[in-house]
């Protein structure tokens, strides 16, 4: 069975030594698409691929835990390359949705393995996390976008309204609010309503009491 994959990296150099790991590893592999950024990625995948292999940035990376969070809205297996090895940012990681993460520190076989597992199973263990991590409660991360979506529907806006304060979509907003509930239950928070939001806000800071 060939396993058809995208690979997504913002420099030349790092795109292409993924591009030549993946393919190393298995005759198997057919990379069908190659992309420098999360919307150039959207354009060359004209079909789904079985995997998406995504390196993160080193910089502000929330934009990247985003890109990640809407491939897995699409329901595509993901393989992030993370800058960084902390357990919590490993963890925020599969919580916005990756089904495998592999640090910069591990080798390329540990991504060839990666990917074929994500593409047979759907789903592998994660370098420096448990295979199945205990219930954790606490604050998730949560993209800027994300983050502000919730805000503001949490203050009392509405989904058109919010929609119109961040010049986007009332489709884009609730997916914002979906995902960051869904990282919410992931760490042991139920905010189902927006009775529950408010109060989670008021409590944490990110919303004034009125």
């Amino acid at each position: 069975m060939t396993i058809d994959v995208a690979v997504m990296s913002g420099s030349r150099l790092s795109l292409d030594g993924l591009v030549a790991m993946v393919r190393a590893g298995s005759t198997e592999v057919d990379v069908v698409a190659t992309a420098f950024d999360w919307r150039d990625l959207e354009r060359r995948m004209r079909s789904r691929p079985d995997v998406v292999v995504v390196e993160l940035g080193a910089g502000d990376v929330t934009w990247g835990l985003d890109g990640v969070s809407a491939l897995a809205e699409r329901g595509l297996p993901i393989v992030a390359i993370s800058p960084r090895r902390d357990p919590a940012w490993l963890q925020a990681t599969t919580d916005a949705g990756a089904n495998a993460v592999v640090t910069r520190f591990d080798g390329a076989d540990d991504l060839v393995a990666a990917v074929a597992s994500v593409a047979g199973t759907g789903r592998t263990a994660t370098s420096g996390l448990e295979t199945d991590p205990p219930t954790r409660t606490g604050e998730p991360t949560l993209g800027a976008r994300e983050q502000e979506a919730l805000r503001l529907f949490a203050s009392g806006l509405t989904i058109r309204e919010a929609a119109s304060e961040m010049s986007t979509t009332e489709e884009t907003v609730k997916s914002y609010i979906k995902r960051a509930r869904r990282k919410y239950r992931a760490a042991g928070l139920q905010l189902g309503t927006k009775i529950e939001l408010r109060r989670h806000g008021i409590k944490q800071g990110w919303l004034a009491p009125d």
